[in-house]
């Protein structure tokens, strides 16, 4: 028996047979952007799209933790200054955050990590792969140790991929990824000038070791703590900083549904472990020994925050301004003259942040609209 070819078959071959030409039209195009004798034009990086309103701020990529949400990827910040991008942790998730905002990671020539958790380095590999593959001449790897492990781990276990990869877009070279790679492995306090800015790192309390780093520009400074219990390192390398992005501890969990936690039969307590992130308490009491101006608040959990109770709480010990990250979220050093506060924005079409600010006071929420970090 013959059996003759529905539309469904004949809309499915000419899916595939679109799909296959469209591979070999882009196939041709990046070999001929690599060849000197093609007619094309010579290839040109791509501008950089996303550019901040001011010379130094953080965004913050993700601000979940090792368990994300639909709405908060694994840990990552991004420090920008003038144009320079400095990523510092890149959980999964980070590369397509980047996207959201508009960001080239063909641009990003500085990667940092804080530790070599999953949830902080998970997406080193894809991410500084793809940022070779979209012109990166050359990366300043910078982080504690087992760093130069990952990145070498990179390249010998994925080097076909890369040369078959390289063979494709034949503008590529090895700068970037194999060569012209500056790795820094460190440990304990340092100091040094990349791009304009001023790098301070400091061991801070964890379950592996960690660092957490101050940057310091035109007068102004953020300080990105990793994940930590109560440090006095931290309070030393956050002192009078401008803007403190702090693991953002125990906070206060808005109350589940009746009945969604149980015990099960079978369950019985677990021992008692070392603890590897601070409590509300120990996070407010940095922020105040530290006399930092803006504390920011990241790395969360899955459990909704009750915001106010949390706030009443810090509000008990720390009087500067407080503000509950959101991916995406741009905040700027600067205080607005107005309102004696700095002025935030953040990328169109997220949530507004909350925000508690000197101003505030007793358990009232203190809520302002963000603007637009893109236009």
């Amino acid at each position: 028996m013959i059996h003759k070819p529905n539309r469904a078959y004949f809309l499915a071959f000419l899916t595939v047979l679109a799909l296959g030409l469209s591979s070999l039209q882009g196939r041709g195009d990046l070999r001929a952007a690599g060849n000197p004798d093609s007619q094309s034009a010579p290839p040109q990086k791509a501008p950089i799209k996303f550019k901040s309103k001011k010379d130094f701020s953080v965004i913050l990529i993700g601000t979940g933790g090792p368990a994300p949400t639909h709405k908060r990827s694994n840990p990552s910040t991004l420090i920008q200054y003038k144009g320079h991008l400095f990523l510092v942790d890149m959980g999964f998730g980070t590369k397509a955050r980047l996207m959201e905002l508009d960001v080239d990671t063909g641009d990003i020539e500085t990667m940092m990590f804080t530790h070599h958790h999953i949830d902080h380095d998970g997406a080193y590999i894809p991410l500084s792969m793809d940022s070779w593959l979209r012109g990166r001449k050359h990366l300043d790897l910078i982080g504690p140790p087992k760093t130069r492990a990952l990145h070498e781990f990179l390249t010998t276990y994925y080097k076909e991929d890369m040369a078959y990869r390289k063979s494709i877009v034949e503008c590529l070279t090895w700068d970037g990824i194999t060569s012209n790679v500056d790795i820094k492995e460190l440990k304990g306090n340092n100091s040094f000038v990349l791009h304009g800015v001023r790098i301070t790192t400091t061991e801070v309390p964890h379950s592996i070791y960690t660092l957490a780093y101050r940057f310091d520009a035109d007068g102004q400074s953020i300080v990105v703590s990793g994940d930590l219990t109560y440090s006095d390192n931290l309070i030393a390398l956050a002192k009078d900083a401008d803007i403190l992005v702090i693991d953002s501890g125990l906070l206060i969990p808005q109350k589940p549904p009746e009945g969604l936690f149980h015990a099960q039969p079978g369950d019985h307590p677990k021992p008692p472990r070392k603890r590897a992130h601070c409590t509300l308490e120990e996070v407010a009491t940095m922020a105040k020994k530290a006399n930092v101006k803006k504390l920011v608040l990241t790395h969360f959990g899955p459990m909704p925050v009750d915001e106010i109770a949390t706030l009443v709480e810090f509000r008990k010990i720390f009087s500067g301004e407080i503000i509950f990250g959101e991916d995406l979220l741009e905040i700027y050093p600067q205080i607005s003259p107005v309102m004696g506060t700095p002025v935030i924005v953040h990328h169109d079409g997220m949530a507004s942040p909350s925000r508690w600010s000197p101003q505030s006071s007793g358990s009232e929420d203190s809520r302002e609209s963000a603007q637009p970090a893109l236009e």
